[in-house]
């Protein structure tokens, strides 16, 4: 009973989490660098339709995080700011792989009752896309 009162309690706070632009860039940068394919899907606004399967983007996202999967402990995610306004956002996220850091502006744009990470050219090649 107590275990699944404290997984309930996790989920709220994290379902309440991904409502605020904060959460979601962090949840959404860990999803595209360590290949989380359900949250990276949830969370990202491609510019366009995609024309690949889930089943092909998943593949291609853990194809591509598979480094970053077994070098976890050396990464880093770090949100330095959010700025938001109306039902856009912009957070300064830093990434750390190993020595190197990598600091990019994420824009977020409200979608529905949370938010959701704009796929663009500069966020792709900083964080990386499927």
């Amino acid at each position: 009973m107590a275990l699944s009162l404290a997984v309930g309690t996790v989920a709220a706070i994290d379902l309440r989490r991904l409502q605020t632009p904060r959460g979601t860039a962090l949840a959404w940068t860990g999803a595209a660098v360590f290949g989380d394919c359900t949250a990276y899907d949830r969370l990202s606004i491609a510019p366009a339709p995609e024309r690949r399967s889930d089943a092909a983007v998943c593949r291609a996202l853990r194809a591509s995080t598979e480094d970053a999967r077994a070098a976890a402990a050396t990464i880093g995610i770090e949100l330095r700011s959010v700025a938001q306004r109306g039902r856009e956002a912009t957070a300064v996220v830093a990434i750390r792989r190993g020595e190197e850091e990598t600091t990019v502006e994420i824009p977020l744009r409200r979608t529905g009752d949370g938010w959701g990470v704009l796929l663009t050219d500069e966020v792709c090649r900083a964080v990386g896309c499927a």
